[in-house]
Formats: C-alpha cells, sequence, structure tokens
C-alpha cells in the first residue's frame, strides 16, 4: 500500500512539474523575444558568419517557436574593422545546426529570406552616398560544406523590375585585394545604378512588370571567376510615347564585361534585334543591330536625337548597323557607327521619295553617307555626302525633274532661276554637281558641275535640249560653255513663214 502512495505521489509531482515548466517557457520565450537573447549569443553568431567572408552587426536577436531564430537590422560590413557599411537588411531567419547548438557552438545551416529588404550603396566607400534599394526578397542561402554557399530561388524587386536569383559560389578563403575588389564592385553597381535612373524616366507595365533571372556561380578568393548569366523580359517598356514590346535578352557579365548576347524587341512596323558588350573598367564596347522598327521615333522619345522636321517617313524603314563607343566621358561619349539604311515613302522638304538607300559611317558627329540612291518614278539621284561638324560635302548625279531641286534653295538666287523651268513632253535631265554648303549659315554654299536637260521651257520659250557647265555661289551664278537647242514647231512666226524646226 505504502509502495502504490508512492508512484501515486510521484505521478503527480511529475504532472505538477510538467505544468510548471510549460509557463516558465512560455515565459521564458516571451522574455527572450521581447528582451532579446544574450549579447553572448549574437557575438558568437557574428563571429560563426564572418567565417564565410561576411563581416556583420546584428542589432537583436530572438527566438521565435516554429520559426527559429530571428536576426534583426543586420549591417554588413566590407572590413573587418566595421567601418566601411555596404549593405543593410531589417530581418533574417537564421537556422543552426542543432547538434552543434546542443554542445554550445553555433554553426550555420541556412537563412531564410522573408519580405526582406536590403540597401547597397553604389560606392562601397561612400555608405550614405546614393543606393540601391532592393524590397520584397524572399529566399534561402545554404552553407554547403566547407566552402560552398548556395542561394536558391531568391526573388525580389528592384527599381519597379522583378528578379529571381540562384547562386553557386565559393567562399572567400584569401587574403585580396580589398580596394581593388570595392573598386569593381563599385563599377558593377554604377552601371545598374545608371540603368535605375534612366529607367526613371521610362513608363513600365505595373500590371506585367519586367523580369530578370539571374545565374551567379564562381569562387570568391578569385573573382575572375565570378560569372553572372541573365535573362530579361518585359511585355512592354514606353518613353515619351513611343513603346516597344516583347522585349527579350540574354547575356552575361564575365569579370568586367558585359555581353548581351541576344536582344530583341517589336514596335507595330517590324522588329529590333542586336548584340553588344560593354567593358566596365574601359568603359568601352561595341554593338550590332537589324532594325525594320520606327527608328525616327525611337531616336526622339528615347535619346533626344529628333530628326529635321523638314523629313517625314511613312514607309519601310531597315536599319543594319555595327559599332563601337567610348563612354569614358558620359556627357560626350566617342561613337562609331557603320551599316546600311533602306527607307520607304518618305519626304523632304515636300519632294516624295518612293525609296532612299546609302551606306553611312558616323563618327563622333562626323556622317558619312556612300552609294546614297533616291529614287522616284520619273528619275534617280546618286550621291555621297559628308558632315563635318556644320559644313556638309557631296557630290550628286540625278536625273530628277529640274523643278524637283527649287524647295532645296528656299528665298536663294538660284530658286528663281529655277522656277523660270518647266517641263514639256518627256522632259530628262541629267546633272552632276560637287559642292558644300554650311547648316548655319544659308549664304555660306557653293557648287560647281554640268548638266543636260531635254523638252523643257525657259521663261516660256520652248528649249529641245540644253547643256552648260556651271559654278554657282551665294553672290553669283555663272554658266558658260553653254549649247541650246530651240524647239520653234510651236512658234507662230515660224509656222508662217517655214522657218527652221530648231
Amino acid at each position: 500500500m505504502p509502495r502504490f502512495h508512492f508512484f501515486r505521489n510521484l505521478k503527480t509531482a511529475i504532472w505538477l512539474l510538467f505544468f510548471t515548466l510549460i509557463p516558465c517557457a512560455l515565459l521564458s520565450l516571451y522574455w527572450a523575444n521581447k528582451t532579446g537573447l544574450p549579447d553572448e549569443w549574437r557575438e558568437a553568431l557574428e563571429l560563426e558568419i564572418s567565417k564565410y567572408g561576411v563581416h556583420v552587426e546584428i542589432a537583436s536577436l530572438t527566438y521565435m517557436p516554429l520559426r527559429g531564430f530571428i536576426a534583426q537590422n543586420i549591417q554588413i560590413f566590407a572590413d573587418e574593422q566595421h567601418l566601411i557599411e555596404i549593405s543593410r537588411f531589417e530581418s533574417v531567419q537564421l537556422v543552426l545546426d542543432n547538434a552543434s547548438l546542443a554542445l554550445g557552438k553555433f554553426k550555420l545551416k541556412k537563412i531564410d529570406l522573408n519580405n526582406a529588404r536590403l540597401s547597397l550603396p553604389v560606392d562601397p566607400t561612400k555608405p550614405t552616398g546614393p543606393s540601391l534599394r532592393l524590397s520584397s526578397i524572399y529566399g534561402t542561402i545554404f552553407q554547403s560544406g566547407e566552402r560552398l554557399i548556395e542561394i536558391r530561388n531568391a526573388r525580389g524587386q528592384v527599381g519597379g523590375i522583378d528578379f529571381t536569383l540562384n547562386a553557386r559560389l565559393l567562399r572567400d578563403d584569401k587574403k585580396s585585394d580589398k580596394a581593388e575588389d570595392e573598386k569593381n564592385q563599385g563599377r558593377r553597381r554604377e552601371l545598374i545604378a545608371n540603368i535605375l535612373n534612366e529607367l526613371n524616366h521610362w513608363d513600365l507595365d505595373p500590371q506585367a512588370h519586367p523580369i530578370v533571372h539571374l545565374d551567379i556561380q564562381g569562387d570568391l578568393s578569385e573573382k575572375t571567376t565570378l560569372r553572372v548569366d541573365f535573362d530579361l523580359s518585359a511585355p512592354s517598356i514606353q518613353k515619351k510615347q513611343y513603346k516597344l514590346t516583347n522585349l527579350q535578352a540574354s547575356g552575361k557579365l564575365s569579370g568586367n564585361l558585359l555581353t548581351v548576347d541576344s536582344f530583341r524587341a517589336s514596335d507595330p512596323n517590324g522588329s529590333l534585334t542586336g548584340h553588344a558588350d560593354y567593358h566596365l573598367t574601359s568603359h568601352t564596347g561595341r554593338f550590332d543591330l537589324n532594325s525594320s522598327i520606327d527608328i525616327t521615333r525611337l531616336l526622339d522619345s528615347w535619346l533626344s536625337v529628333p530628326l529635321t522636321s523638314s523629313l517625314t517617313i511613312s514607309g519601310r524603314k531597315q536599319i543594319q548597323a555595327a559599332g563601337d563607343f567610348d563612354l569614358t566621358t558620359p556627357t560626350s561619349p566617342l561613337i562609331h557607327i557603320t551599316g546600311h539604311a533602306l527607307c520607304q515613302s518618305l519626304k523632304f522638304r515636300s519632294v516624295a521619295f518612293t525609296s532612299v538607300e546609302t551606306h553611312f559611317s558616323w563618327q563622333n558627329g562626323n556622317l558619312f553617307l556612300s552609294d546614297l540612291t533616291l529614287k522616284r518614278p520619273d528619275g534617280t539621284a546618286r550621291a555621297k555626302i559628308l558632315k563635318q561638324a556644320n559644313l556638309v560635302k557631296l557630290t550628286l548625279d540625278s536625273t530628277l525633274p529640274a523643278p524637283l531641286f527649287k524647295p532645296f534653295f528656299p528665298g536663294q538666287p538660284l530658286e528663281q532661276v529655277i522656277a523660270d523651268f518647266t517641263e514639256n513632253t518627256n522632259p530628262s535631265t541629267a546633272i552632276h554637281l560637287e559642292g558644300s554648303f554650311n547648316t548655319t549659315d544659308h549664304f555660306a554654299w557653293q557648287y560647281s558641275g554640268h548638266g543636260t536637260v531635254k523638252n523643257l521651257s525657259y521663261c516660256g520659250v520652248p528649249v529641245e535640249s540644253a547643256s552648260c557647265s556651271f559654278a554657282l555661289d551665294h553672290n553669283s551664278l555663272d554658266f558658260f560653255d553653254g549649247t541650246a537647242t530651240f524647239d520653234y514647231r510651236k512658234y507662230p512666226l515660224r509656222n508662217a513663214y517655214q522657218g527652221p524646226a530648231t
């Protein structure tokens, strides 16, 4: 009997102890969450994280049932002395190795990001300067083995762009050149910041954000091995009423070389495809493109390079181009482009052409057009044009009707000379000229050459044919070495007295 009472009392004591411990445990958890875990735990965890080459300060560390350890207000530094802050997280969830924890050791297994925010200074040496701000970050960071760090299925948003990220990185176990690392990081962040700043002037579809997929691999101790592969897609992107749709791009960032392997977009008129690469250190790059989009509206809306109002293109446009550029001085970039262009149904100074085709070269503001061909049903013009600063030099061979040249000399004496010509039945014109003009001085122009016309009238006098050489400028119109055959077939006096027909 006493034995029975003993076991019954023991059982009761155990239950009392159990029910006493539960509220104590709950109170302990509540207290830990309110006041934070001891500083020794936080410092031990900071030391554990530093083994991965990441220097942090954790403002508070708490434990949440079913979630684990929660670190809040984490500052990340570029140096062991914690002098240069490079980024900051508001809160992350940490998963520790339970076996090690039971032995009093902190061994990090993974970090869970749940709606986290990250701030990255564009210049790592100026933590208070402009920053890249990433929000709505979700994902998991794993410590696999001694050196391998994996980021799986991370996603977030930056500058109105959604991104996903996967990475496999070997931890940096070597002493590297911190100054050079910061310089390289600064170049990459500056590039991203410049892109995001430019996107502030663009209209992105709020219902379908652009999406960037990133895959990063490499050895953090050998920065040259780092490689970022990316894919970008956007249903539409618009600036100043000009929209491109179905934008797709893919490429990679290897070391300091950014390569866009393919780029594609479209508008109602056609498509744009291309390739480019850019070196972050030298600020130089190259590109090639093939376009049938409305390039005139793109240049005007996106690059603020409007074409002259006297030119309108309503037909198909096809441009193939390749070139290189130097952005060492962003306000005065050096650009060299060569290519081929074909435009249909265009009008220049009220003169309509069925097509204009040319090979072109652009180098730092100088433009050279070779094999320029302008076609109309009533004639063709072929030319070479060189524009250097305000001076334009040209060579032209034309069978276009003479009256078409009138709009090109508004307010000039030559305008009236051309106006004195009218066409008769089956007219023809053949002109060769060489000369130049100044785009800012309407009086600085000069041309020389020779021409032949047939079946025209000059000041009402029919001419069967005429030819001459000429030297023209604002001050003088000199026509010399000329011959003219007049057409008397409809001249009343000739008909009355049976004179010669010409």
